[in-house]
């Protein structure tokens, strides 16, 4: 699901949880990572209904902020 969500740009996977994006609408888009809070609460959304928890996710890493690629962790 959550490789839908990125258009099958990202790679998912490990516990925690890792998402990674290197080709991110927020870099090419020249935005403010406000997309990437849209990735972090379809992360959190997909997560909760699958585990049945609100997990928590963190931006680690971010494009928009210079990084290579941005990634989210979720469930720590």
């Amino acid at each position: 699901m959550l490789r839908g969500v990125a258009g099958g740009a990202a790679e998912v996977g490990g516990r925690p949880l890792v998402v990674r994006m290197q080709r991110c609408l927020t870099a090419e888009a020249g935005g403010a990572g406000l997309a990437c809070v849209l990735y972090a609460g379809a992360i959190e959304e997909l997560v909760g209904r699958f585990t049945g928890r609100r997990p928590r996710v963190l931006h680690d890493r971010c494009a928009a902020r210079g990084d290579g690629w941005c990634e989210w962790r979720a469930g720590e």
